[in-house]
This record gives structure tokens, C-alpha cells and sequence, in this order.
């Protein structure tokens, strides 16, 4: 593409977003997350804990994010989600940018409105995006972030505005790319419809929905070239760049299509229409933690990475290469301080989780079918303590680690653990290879637990076969000498 031909498909991407700005002024329920209903029964709990707290403060009062920072927001549209944190006083200052010059205006008067002095407004283009070095404590991108094609560029400058202890706040649709959803999400959201009452289904011309169009790469092309460009690339291109604290999958795989251009007929004060809602919504979770959908829509915690100065490529003679990896080793990580061991029995060690532990279940610690921490490497030898007490016996567990060094980008993996049902937690001792501990002794690598089982939670009860219930319980893991 030419520097002309890019020039007039951004026009056309702010003109777009300057007409949704204007309709959306005049009739804000476009979108499932619109929906009342859908906020106070799933978004909100699933993200902040509770129905009527909004998802941002309540992540950043979860995150104990501390309140004088300078924050930055991408692509903010008409803001509505920063005014509510400023009005939360969840931060000092932060910096409000967007493509669209009608959605800025319009973000700007309703800050004026709610009385909100600390956000300051501009317009810019994300994929030409510039930011100064080390200036913001939070980054946040709502919805934005699916629109930019040069993902590893706007990322890598993310992550040089953000301070050194910065944060990335992220809440993305990480779908099909332009919005080429799968035939078993349409199949599925055709049914639905069908079950609805036609009062329910009427769109605001009058025509019945049915089903969901999907529109060909080309529609999009053409009325919005932005739109979910490389939606499906976000949450690996975030990993590399970014050390991930937390992801909370929330769905929308199909509550998203189904509620399009419908979601204004819902009232939330009909308790049939929220039951509908609700009962949706958890089919829809059934089938994620099912491994039979996955999740569209996801919000993510990231924290700028550390990167050690390195001028050149490690030698491969050994006792330089060992030299070299001292003088690179950052200090913070020496051997014998606190995080070189986890245990969820004691804390709930929040910063070294990254996904896949389900925290919401008391104190125990119950691992998805793929779970990652991060862990200090501080010997040759990784110890886990764990028990899989609801594993029907007859059908013992296999659970695979895998450790990555992503300084270097090497990994692992570690011999297979067999867990057997109903026997007491066991204490398991995986030798690391030597050229894996010369590496990357001394800093910090992730674990990756990855079960051969599909997760459901162990007070769910179900009779049905193909569903294999898994709950692998991690009590102790972490890099300790023998005896």
C-alpha cells in the first residue's frame, strides 16, 4: 500500500468513527457491552467482582494501582470509560487520544459536563503513533487495539512510554481477523434466535433478525479497513513484548453477534428478559471452559518487561558465556529471595500468576487446562507440590511442564507428571537440564503447566461422558536445592 493509498484509508477509518461518535450521542445501546444487563450480570462481576462496579475501577482498586500516576489512553474514543476513573480519582493526570476528531470533541464536552478537569484530549493516529520515553505509569487501550495493523510497532512504543513498574491495561476483542467468524459460532447464534420471541428479535427498521450476516474480508476493506485487521495476532504479540500479570477471558464468542443490533429490545428491568440474558451467558461459558469455543473478547494485565543490556549474542565457549550471563543478571534476581518460591497455601501471590489459575475458587489454587506462572531460577531442580483429589481414577491426569526462557527465547520441557485420583498431594521433584540451567539461572522464566484434560470447576457436577472433570490442585511450586 502507498503512503497515499494508506492516507485515504485512514480518512476513510476517522470518517467512519466520526458518524459512529454522532450516533452513538443520540442512541448509546449499539453493542452487547451497551447492554445494562449484560454489564451488571457478566462484564462487570467477571472483571471487577461486583455487578454495579465499573470493570476499570475495579481492576485498578483490585490491582492496588497507586492513584497519583500519569496515565495514557489509546484510542479513547468518546472517553467514557476514563471519565468514570477520573471521577474514581484513579489518577493524577491522563492523556485521552483518538483518531476521530468527533469523538475527542465529544469526549471532551462530556468531561466538562461531569465536572472532570485531569484528562487532556488530542487526536492521533495509532499506527504513526510516537510517545515520549518513560512518561506514563498506565497504558490503556479499550477497544482500540484490534484496530491497528502494526501491532509490533504500536506495542514496542507502548512499552517504551511506560515507566518502569508501568502497567498495560487492556480490554480487546481478539476474535477472527475482520470479523470472519466461525460457521459453529453462526449455527449457534441461528438457534438461539430461532428460540426468541419476535418482540425480542424486531430491529429498530422493523426487519426480524434471524441470523448473524457475516460480511466478507472485502465489506471491510472497503467501509473499514481497521476494523479486527489482526484481532487474532493481539494476545501473542502482547506476550512477547509484555510480562502478562492476569487475562480474564470474559466471552462474547456469541452474546456479541446474537445481541447486534437487538440489544435495545432487553430491558433490564424485565426479569425475563435478564434471565434470558443470564442463561445465555452461562451456555456461552459452558462451551468456553468446554475447549469447544473460545473467547472473543478478553482483558488483559501486562507489566513492561525488564530487559537486561546486552551488546552481544552470548558466546558459546562456556565459561565466557557464564560471565557473560552474570554481568547481564539483573541484581533484583539473585537466589534466596522472597518469589523464588510459591506457595498458595500461604498467599495468593498474585504478580507471579499469568493465567490459568482459577482464584475465585477460595483459597486453593485450581489450574485450568493450561496454566503459567513466573518463577525465579534459582537451581537445577523444580519442585511442585500438587494433588488432583477430584480426578476420577480410572482416568489419571498427564500434566506436562514446560519452561521458556524468554530472554533467549529457549524452552524446555520437563518429564510428564501422571496424577492419580483420591491419592494425597504429591511432592515432585523435575530435574532441569544443564544447558537450560546455565542459561537462564538467575532470572526469571516462566512454568507452563499444561494438562491433557479439559477444566471444569470441581463443585460443577455433570453426567455427561464426554465431559472430563479436572482439578488439579497446586500447592507449592518453585526452584529449591535437594533436602
Amino acid at each position: 500500500m502507498t503512503r497515499s493509498e494508506e492516507e485515504l484509508a485512514l480518512r476513510r477509518v476517522g470518517d467512519r468513527w466520526d458518524r459512529t461518535a454522532e450516533t452513538r450521542a443520540l442512541d448509546p445501546l449499539q453493542g452487547w457491552l451497551d447492554s445494562p444487563i449484560v454489564l451488571e450480570t457478566h462484564f462487570q462481576p467477571t472483571i471487577s467482582g461486583f455487578s454495579k462496579t465499573n470493570w476499570l475501577v475495579g481492576l485498578a482498586e483490585r490491582l492496588r494501582i497507586p492513584r497519583n500516576g500519569r496515565w495514557l489512553s489509546l484510542g479513547c474514543g468518546t472517553a467514557g470509560p476514563e471519565i468514570n476513573a477520573a471521577k474514581a480519582h484513579l489518577f493524577s493526570t491522563l492523556v485521552a487520544l483518538d483518531g476521530s476528531p468527533k469523538s475527542v470533541e465529544e469526549g471532551r464536552r462530556q468531561a466538562a459536563a461531569a465536572g472532570v478537569e485531569n484528562i487532556e484530549f488530542g487526536t492521533a493516529n495509532l499506527e504513526r503513533l510516537n510517545l515520549p520515553r518513560s512518561v506514563f505509569d498506565v497504558v490503556l487501550m479499550n477497544m482500540s487495539l484490534h484496530h491497528v495493523k502494526r501491532l509490533g510497532r504500536v506495542l514496542s512504543r507502548v512499552n517504551r512510554a511506560l515507566r518502569p513498574a508501568g502497567l498495560f491495561l487492556i480490554n480487546e476483542f481478539i476474535g477472527p481477523r475482520q470479523f470472519q467468524f466461525t460457521d459453529l459460532q453462526l449455527r449457534l447464534v441461528r438457534e438461539f434466535l430461532g428460540d426468541l420471541p419476535q418482540s425480542l428479535r424486531t430491529q429498530r427498521g422493523g426487519e426480524v433478525k434471524t441470523e448473524y450476516v457475516r460480511l466478507p474480508a472485502e465489506h471491510w476493506n472497503r467501509a473499514d479497513p481497521s476494523e479486527a485487521i489482526r484481532s487474532d495476532r493481539i494476545v501473542p504479540e502482547v506476550s512477547k513484548r509484555f510480562r502478562i500479570l492476569e487475562r480474564i477471558d470474559y466471552g462474547g464468542t456469541i452474546l456479541n453477534l446474537l445481541l447486534e443490533n437487538i440489544v435495545h429490545n432487553f430491558d433490564p428491568s424485565d426479569e425475563k428478559d435478564v434471565a434470558i440474558v443470564r442463561l445465555i451467558a452461562r451456555f456461552e461459558d459452558v462451551l468456553m471452559r468446554a475447549g469447544i469455543i473460545p473467547s472473543d473478547f478478553t482483558v488483559m494485565v501486562a507489566r513492561k518487561r525488564y530487559l537486561p543490556f546486552r551488546v552481544f549474542r552470548q558466546p558459546t565457549i562456556p565459561w565466557i558465556r557464564r560471565s557473560v550471563t552474570r554481568i547481564a543478571r539483573p541484581r533484583v534476581l539473585a537466589s534466596g529471595r522472597a518469589g523464588d518460591v510459591i506457595d498458595f497455601g500461604r498467599s495468593p501471590c498474585s504478580e507471579a500468576l499469568i493465567s490459568g489459575f482459577h482464584q475465585w475458587e477460595g483459597t486453593s489454587r485450581w489450574m485450568g487446562s493450561r496454566s503459567e506462572l513466573i518463577l525465579r531460577m534459582t537451581s537445577d531442580r523444580l519442585r511442585i507440590v500438587l494433588s488432583a483429589s477430584h480426578c476420577p481414577s480410572d482416568r489419571p491426569i498427564i500434566l506436562g511442564v514446560r519452561l521458556i526462557d524468554e530472554l533467549n527465547r529457549r524452552s524446555v520441557r520437563l518429564e510428564p507428571i501422571h496424577l492419580d485420583g483420591g491419592s494425597p498431594p504429591s511432592n515432585i521433584t523435575l530435574r532441569i537440564p544443564d544447558w537450560f540451567v546455565t542459561l537462564a539461572h538467575g532470572r526469571s522464566v516462566r512454568a507452563v503447566l499444561k494438562a491433557n484434560r479439559t477444566w471444569i470447576p470441581a463443585k460443577q457436577k455433570t453426567e455427561n461422558p464426554d465431559f472430563r472433570e479436572l482439578s488439579v490442585q497446586v500447592i507449592r511450586i518453585g526452584f529449591e536445592n535437594e533436602g
